[in-house]
């Protein structure tokens, strides 16, 4: 096994076991295919999630104009482990990240999220989602599924933070994209 394989095998264990480890967790479904579990729900961890749920049925939907409305103008967008930047990738402001949604949008015909999870942090604006993309790719219609966790940070009901992390190692192939644009 090579170092960076060890490293993300190490980074996922720890991060299972953070989120198993997490005192009260409320689990709200964004839609019928995902799974739920339901702990010690409050009006205010309930908000949080409901923003997330809205924002992920929008991403599902390909609809723009609601993720805008539920995003901040300054959000950031992460993925620190994706191979199509040394680095990952970071965009910053709502521009940037509605150039990245509309490539992703073009590049999948199908987004749909399954089994999903979504936990309240108690300790910060946090919420966490775990679960499964089942794509479809735009110009083959392969299919591309991958295991992803999120972490959002939900602002006065706007999202201001996504934090994607998912298995590079299955990316699929991009080498299609124009890697020159740093908000792509």
């Amino acid at each position: 096994m090579n170092r960076k394989a060890l490293l993300l095998a190490i980074l996922g264990f720890v991060l299972c076991v953070s989120l198993s480890v997490m005192g009260s967790v409320n689990a709200i479904p964004s839609n019928q295919r995902v799974l739920v579990q339901i702990k010690n729900a409050s009006p205010t961890s309930g908000g949080r999630i409901e923003v997330v749920k809205r924002f992920i049925q929008a991403v599902e939907a390909k609809d723009i104009s609601t993720i805008n409305q539920l995003v901040t103008e300054n959000i950031v967008l992460e993925q620190p482990f994706s191979r199509l930047r040394p680095g990952g990738i970071r965009v910053e402001g709502k521009q940037a990240a509605n150039t990245f949604f509309n490539r992703i949008f073009s590049q999948y015909s199908q987004i749909l999220f399954v089994n999903v999870i979504f936990r309240q942090s108690k300790f910060d604006n946090a919420v966490i989602l775990e679960g499964q993309g089942d794509f479809r790719m735009a110009s083959n219609q392969n299919p591309y599924r991958n295991q992803y966790i999120g972490v959002l940070e939900v602002v006065d009901g706007r999202i201001a933070l996504i934090r994607e992390y998912f298995n590079p190692l299955i990316e699929p192939d991009l080498s299609s994209l124009d890697n020159s644009n740093p908000n792509q």
